[in-house]
């Protein structure tokens, strides 16, 4: 299974720093693989695409390395242990994105992150991919509803996005699947997206 050669690629991680100072402390490493757990036992239950999750935790995966092969003389450190953390992960993508913020990559790092950690919903960061032509709009769509699940209200996020990124068949038949996946909650939020704001009309 994909999901446990990602677990395996976080527990064993190999630093690029040969100092053992400055390598992600392994209770870090335990805490991210812990959460990527949670991660996908939500999504399993909202009917979420495989390649969606699977897309995400590999984003994060990459975001961990890119942020641990940065030289530890680098300015980001300053002030820090030099050691690669949860919290310094979103840090780094800000960084990326406060130089670039139509970086692609950084975009995708970032919303990773704030789905598969923070789990929240940043609409600027989704604003951002959907310009990019980089994913279709359900998946912001699901980062809506994993905010919601974190504790915010965000259906009036995701309908001022919709209406923003225009027609969405895609956004729309994952409001179907949730609508239809027997789970209460789930249907009671997807019921309250307007079917127009995706510019269609519910089946």
């Amino acid at each position: 299974m994909w999901e446990s050669q990602v677990i395996s690629g976080i527990t064993g991680f190999k630093s690029t720093s040969d100092d053992p100072r400055f390598q992600p402390d392994p209770v870090v490493l335990a805490g991210i693989a812990a959460t990527l757990r949670g991660f996908w036992r939500r999504p399993a239950n909202w009917g979420m695409p495989d390649d969606v999750t699977r897309t995400l935790a590999n984003h994060l995966t990459s975001c961990l390395r890119e942020l641990d092969a940065l030289p530890r003389d680098d300015p980001f450190w300053d002030g820090t242990d030099r050691r690669p953390t949860e919290g310094r992960i979103r840090e780094f993508c800000a960084g990326l994105l406060g130089d670039d913020p139509a970086d692609s990559n950084a975009l995708r790092m970032a919303a990773a992150y704030r789905f598969v950690i923070g789990q929240s919903s940043y609409p600027p960061t989704w604003r951002g991919l959907l310009k990019a032509g980089v994913w279709d709009l359900s998946w912001p769509v699901y980062a809506a509803l994993n905010g919601y699940d974190g504790g915010c209200d965000t259906v009036a996020d995701i309908v001022d996005l919709s209406r923003e990124a225009g027609p969405s068949e895609p956004a729309l038949s994952g409001l179907d699947r949730l609508m239809r996946s027997g789970t209460t909650w789930l249907a009671e939020w997807a019921e309250r997206v307007p079917a127009e704001s995706c510019g269609a009309e519910r089946s």
